[in-house]
């Protein structure tokens, strides 16, 4: 075998709890195996090119049984160097992470294993439940719901634990609960013993309930919780009226589909979006353009001949004048002649320079070049330390740059469900990317948001400035329809 397979903890839901390197090999991934429960943001970091395939499994249907995916692996190992087995929380905690990496060895597969963040800690704790505390708990126990057989599990060797003032966690057990339930309780745990279910925790749509041990089931039924949820059994249960924090977040339980220019305002907006709490996922002109984008490949190879840069429009400018007819660049190899490059676009200077920076050529080349540039092209220009020399006004219409551009699988899948707040939006090159490639598959898209003016509604004025741009998007802070 020529891959190698990493089997990679997730985390619970939130994007944010993905590990520094879980992310990295995302980023590098040639293929990704990927479960149910994950964040579909963590499909954001996955090459477009990688091959993806889903293997969820919820109550009842499994798009693969565990055998047929542990083949897969075996096969994707065999065809690509690279394979990300992306698994929910950590892959050894109830994740038969330990099947697979059994299986990978007895065919010849190198793997490794990525620990990731379980559900059993992560969840309990963004619903303000610590699982121990000094006085109060003084350890904790994680089990499964599910046995083998579909029996009820045994959790009487926990009840020792419970009366001893300890915390008891079940993963995977809310169909199970009333059993439970009265497994404990027939085996001397008090039924007044406090007691909360956590559904979709660390997720924008995380719910609570909070009872007994006697009541539990009945409150869930109640208010509608079903799985996947976290069981949490002991006296810390009380602690969450005290230490809730999540809900106190600006965007807490909002769905977004971020719709950006560039990949730099991607990482900028992401992490603002992600420090407030909202849950979402990226569409990146910069990154559909990369797919589609031969005319800015030929760009820059145009403008770099034996005497160094010609002058040259690049991008959008260029592509309109081809449209039209017209040279969207001349050679100029006399030594007075001006040496020029025109940007009439953020994206058009970031798929430049990445470009430019993929063919190895050595920027020094741009010595003595006029750089001009529209104020958002600039930003871009000013990112990689370059000063333009001259500004272009912001008057071309970019409704022709979204030609060709595809929505990414995961981005279609959230927005299939119609479970999405509104389209945030950095510019209207990214809204325009974005609605071109939802029609052509027939996805509708929710009302469309100004970035700034949105993080202003949500009190973070504070971060943009009072009635001013963010450094960055190009955008004042004025909603352009929608709701936040």
């Amino acid at each position: 075998m020529t891959g190698r397979v990493y089997l990679v903890g997730a985390g619970p839901g939130d994007a944010g709890l993905l590990t520094t390197r879980g992310r990295r090999l995302l980023s590098a991934a040639d293929a990704v195996v990927y479960d149910r429960l994950i964040s579909p943001r963590l499909l954001d970091f996955v090459p477009r090119q990688a091959e993806q395939v889903y293997v969820g499994k919820s109550p009842g249907r499994h798009a693969l049984t565990q055998e047929a995916i542990q083949e897969l692996l075996v096969d994707l190992a065999g065809r690509h160097e690279t394979v990300v087995r992306l698994k929910g929380g950590d892959p050894f905690v109830f994740g038969r992470g330990g099947e697979e990496a059994q299986w990978m060895g007895r065919h010849g597969v190198t793997f490794e294993v990525v620990p990731g963040v379980t559900s059993a800690v992560s969840v309990p704790a963004y619903a303000g439940i610590p699982l121990t505390a000094r006085g109060i708990s003084c350890g904790f126990a994680v089990v499964t719901g599910q046995s083998g057989d579909l029996t009820v599990p045994d959790v009487t060797a926990c009840v020792d634990l419970l009366r001893l003032g300890g915390t008891l966690v079940v993963l995977m057990g809310m169909g199970r609960l009333r059993e439970i339930a009265a497994v404990l309780t027939a085996s001397g745990v008090s039924v007044d013993l406090p007691a909360a279910a956590v559904q979709w925790g660390t997720r924008a749509m995380q719910r609570s309930v909070h009872a007994t041990l006697g009541t539990l089931a009945c409150e869930v039924e109640s208010a509608g919780l079903g799985a996947p949820a976290v069981i949490v059994i002991g006296e810390t249960a009380l602690m969450h009226a005290d230490i809730a924090w999540v809900t106190e977040r600006s965007l807490h339980g909002k769905r977004v589909v971020l719709a950006v220019e560039t990949e730099h305002e991607a990482t900028q907006a992401g992490e603002l979006l992600e420090s407030l709490g909202a849950e979402f996922v990226t569409f990146s002109s910069e990154r559909e353009a990369m797919v589609n984008d031969g005319a800015v490949a030929a760009d820059v190879s145009l403008v770099m001949g034996e005497h160094g840069v010609m002058a040259a429009e690049v991008g959008l400018a260029a592509k309109l004048s081809r449209a039209s007819g017209q040279s969207s660049a001349t050679s100029e190899t006399s030594e007075t002649s001006e040496r020029r490059l025109s940007f009439a676009t953020a994206l058009d200077a970031a798929l430049f320079f990445r470009r430019w920076a993929e063919t190895g050529a050595d920027v020094r080349r741009l010595a003595g070049v006029t750089l001009a540039a529209t104020p958002t092209a600039a930003k871009v220009l000013l990112s990689l330390g370059l000063i333009p020399d001259a500004a272009l006004s912001d008057s071309a219409d970019t409704s022709a740059y979204a030609e060709g551009f595809t929505l990414p699988r995961h981005v279609a899948e959230v927005l299939s469900t119609g479970d999405v707040d509104a389209v945030w939006v950095t510019s209207e090159i990214a809204w325009n990317s974005l609605t071109r490639a939802a029609s052509n598959l027939g996805c509708s898209l929710p009302s469309k948001v100004d970035l700034c003016a949105a993080l202003c509604w949500h009190g973070v004025s504070e971060m943009l400035g009072a009635n001013q741009t963010r450094p960055g998007y190009g955008l004042s802070p004025v909603a352009v329809g929608g709701r936040a």
